[in-house]
């Protein structure tokens, strides 16, 4: 009975000791972060801390300046252009701290990544 009671116990301790992907904070996402894939170029994203975060597909020098929001009511993160009057397009959106890897959905179309959720890991 003890052995039973004591199993049960580590099996829970383990099962809450493991690090699910949940949704994040806003400083979490802070930084650089890229996708790799061996379909298409890498595509980077910078958070920063003020609302804005920079796009860009690697086999570009061009860039896409975007505002962003995360709507934790909603588990969302909230995108828009960067311009006045633009409206924001919500993405699935979570986060795993333990490995330190952003998974964000459609980001881009299916037909150009082969996939419309990405993981971005954390770029030093």
């Amino acid at each position: 009975m003890y052995k039973s009671i004591l199993s049960v116990l580590v099996s829970l301790l383990f099962l809450a000791s493991c690090n699910k992907e949940k949704f994040p904070e806003q400083d979490q996402i802070v930084g650089n972060w890229v996708h790799h894939s061996t379909e298409y170029p890498p595509i980077r994203i910078e958070f920063n801390a003020n609302g804005y975060c920079y796009f860009q597909r690697t086999d570009t020098s061009q860039y896409d300046t975007l505002t962003y929001q995360v709507d934790t009511e909603n588990e969302k993160l909230l995108l828009s252009p960067a311009l006045i009057g633009s409206s924001f397009s919500p993405h699935d959106f979570q986060y795993n701290k333990k490995e330190d890897k952003l998974r964000i959905g459609g980001l881009t179309s299916q037909s150009l990544a082969g996939s419309s959720v990405h993981l971005f890991e954390r770029e030093d």
